[in-house]
């Protein structure tokens, strides 16, 4: 499973109405710095 696959599937678990954050997603995906952005449908980590 790639990291876009990896976020996606964690997004899906995040309740309806609930606010949730790049930084959240990151951190439940197992990325070290907790920090990832989307450039035209492109996930990059930093």
């Amino acid at each position: 499973m790639n990291l876009e696959q990896k976020i996606f599937k964690k997004l899906l678990q995040v309740p309806k109405g609930q606010i949730t954050t790049y930084g959240e997603l990151s951190k439940a995906v197992g990325l070290k710095n907790g920090k990832i952005i989307d450039l035209e449908n492109k996930l990059y980590q930093f």
